[in-house]
């Protein structure tokens, strides 16, 4: 039934998306949208604020994990939330995110070769993403980062570490390029 009323084009999927939603999210707040095609896993783990906008073909998954979205938030097409090992993923108000963004609370072991990889389990943390970000398109977000307050991600970055409010961040892995308050960068110290 779930995948029927995920299906649906139109307002008639539109509104049947908004009863389930209000049903099964942990939250759901008044005027958000669930676009067709999403998938949703661990509903009740999941709370997502008032007047969000869900885009089609978006992933959430909080299996084992949690996963809160404030208010005002967007996501474009194919946007990947995954807290399903454990971890939680805490989005603020007015966050917007490009297209498949994948956010991801664990990450695989491989410190042994005596077994597979897929056999070590995994290594979980929190995500943090406060309020007024822009998470461009492609960018990847791992475990234990925090994106300030007001930070531009550029398309195409992986995020391994948190990031400082108001900055502006790109490149593999995501490194400071510039300012959004026009104070110069913070000096990088991995360098």
């Amino acid at each position: 039934m779930k995948a029927l009323i995920f299906a649906v084009p139109g307002r008639v999927g539109q509104a049947l998306r908004y009863q389930w939603a209000k049903w099964f999210l942990g939250r759901f707040g008044t005027g958000s949208r669930l676009s067709q095609g999403c998938k949703i896993d661990a509903a009740r783990a999941i709370s997502l604020g008032k007047d969000c906008s869900i885009g089609n073909a978006c992933f959430l998954s909080a299996d084992g994990g949690i996963i809160e979205i404030g208010d005002t938030v967007s996501f474009n097409v194919g946007v990947h939330l995954n807290a399903s090992v454990g971890g939680r993923i805490s989005i603020g108000d007015n966050c917007l995110f490009g297209p498949n963004v994948v956010i991801r609370t664990a990450n695989h072991r491989f410190d042994r070769l005596d077994i597979p990889i897929r056999d070590q389990g995994h290594d979980c943390g929190d995500i943090v993403i406060e309020e007024d970000c822009w998470i461009a398109a492609n960018v990847t977000i791992l475990p234990n980062v925090t994106i300030g307050r007001g930070a531009v991600i550029g398309a195409g970055a992986v995020v391994t570490r948190s990031v400082p409010a108001y900055s502006i961040h790109a490149g593999v892995p995501a490194r400071q390029v510039g300012q959004r308050d026009e104070t110069p960068p913070e000096e990088d110290l991995d360098q």
